[in-house]
């Protein structure tokens, strides 16, 4: 077995592990870039975590909490996408609430698990509700590209798995949640229909060509929800209360945030680094945001990288530069999804 193969198997079975364990690549990262954006790549994605949320006021509870409606979950929902804030309205964790028969589980970004679980029980009085750690029973493999649904209609059994739609590349996909037992077995099923497995240097190339942020990289603790793009996905304005509810009402009030997630080409072939600060002009060293992320895009032929930028320094093609160890890097402002001319 190769390491590859090894390293893989351990993903999928559950084990935890750090995210400088996962595959690079599966011999041809451009082969697997390109097997997303045409037709269906296969993901594991050891970053995330699983709770479990038990009992009859589990709903309520979460509710009351999150930035979300979870109502629908009551009402035949699969899922409800939701933010943790703390009171200053300032994202904990990106969660995804999943409805199961008999409780609800949440997919949190595993390096926040303990953050979040310790977060809920902190807000439990007399709730009938039980949180618990489901990281070692839980793993999605994730199936990316324009017909990765067509190529989940040729598995032979979906039985034991929760299928829901997940857009984490920028191309459409769909998330399958099945129990760790069962992980290798169907990982095994969907490179046997043809789906190229996908290692995490496409991966990212992907998501930043899409301006998808990821927590860890792209979002912690300093960031609104709305600054990273959730507004739409993960919030409900028309809810009651919930922690940081305050916060983010004003800032809808007022129309934007002072600064959000920015797609940046990038010039040369000099890649800049996490939080690197980005500057309006070599000439100053006044920084109007910094950098999360960078990777090689095929599409533009050159780098790419995510960060957060002003307001006022936003508009599409503007020119900036990212001050990298004493150096000036040149970037311009692109539009995301990034797309082919």
């Amino acid at each position: 077995m190769s390491d590859a193969v090894l390293i893989k198997e351990q993903a999928i079975s559950g084990a935890r592990f750090n995210a400088d364990d996962t595959v690079s690549d599966y011999g041809d990262w451009l082969l697997e870039y390109h097997a997303i954006r045409r037709k269906a790549g296969l993901l594991t994605l050891p970053h995330l975590g699983y709770l479990s949320a038990f009992g009859r006021d589990a709903v309520p509870f979460l509710h009351n909490l999150l930035s979300n409606d979870l109502w629908p979950l009551s009402n035949g929902a699969p899922y409800v996408h939701a933010c943790a804030l703390n009171s200053t309205g300032h994202l904990l964790a990106d969660i995804t609430v999943v409805a199961h028969p008999d409780h609800l589980l949440l997919v949190v970004p595993l390096s926040r698990l303990s953050k979040i679980q310790q977060y809920l029980n902190d807000f439990l009085i007399t709730e009938d509700v039980e949180i618990g750690d489901e990281s070692d029973n839980w793993t999605i493999i994730s199936v990316q590209g324009p017909l990765s649904k067509q190529v989940i209609t040729e598995l032979n059994d979906l039985s034991a798995v929760q299928a829901f739609p997940m857009d984490r590349t920028g191309s459409g996909g769909t998330d399958l949640l099945v129990a760790s037992d069962r992980a290798a077995e169907l990982w095994r099923a969907l490179t046997k229909v043809g789906i190229q497995s996908v290692g995490c240097k496409a991966y990212h190339a992907l998501r930043i060509e899409a301006g998808i942020p990821l927590y860890g990289l792209d979002m912690d603790e300093s960031i609104l929800p709305i600054e990273a793009g959730l507004g739409e996905t993960h919030i409900s304005y028309k809810k009651g209360c919930y922690i940081g509810q305050e916060v983010i009402a004003r800032i809808r009030a007022r129309g934007h945030t002072n600064r959000a997630i920015t797609v940046l080409s990038i010039e040369g072939d000099r890649a800049p680094e996490h939080r690197d600060p980005i500057i309006a002009a070599a000439t100053t060293d006044h920084p109007v945001g910094w950098v999360t992320s960078v990777s090689e895009s095929p599409i533009l032929n050159s780098l790419i990288a995510l960060g957060y930028v002003r307001h006022e320094n936003r508009t599409n093609g503007n020119h900036l530069f990212i001050k990298s160890k004493g150096v000036s890097i040149g970037a311009t402002i692109i539009e995301a999804p990034v797309r082919r001319c």
